[in-house]
């Protein structure tokens, strides 16, 4: 399990747009937002490189930066 909480800014005019955008990320959810274009967001990245999917998150039209401000890493148990 590998979950990546992620601060996103946003123009203000786009947020409609990105918010949109993220809906094609798989494991990505809004917890938080506001009307200046703020967003806390987390990855569920288990099957993924979360600087692969931050970088593709900075290349959406509207996004301003999207940086990551917590990592929580655990290994699954193993089946005997």
């Amino acid at each position: 399990m590998d979950i990546v909480g992620v601060l996103v800014r946003a123009k203000p005019p786009h947020i409609t747009a990105v918010k949109a955008a993220f809906e094609t990320i798989a494991g990505l959810e809004i917890h938080a937002e506001t009307s200046e274009g703020q967003m806390v967001i987390t990855l569920d990245e288990s099957n993924g490189h979360p600087a692969d999917t931050i970088g593709d998150i900075n290349g959406i039209e509207g996004v301003l930066s999207a940086a990551m401000v917590y990592q929580y890493s655990e290994e699954g148990e193993e089946s005997l």
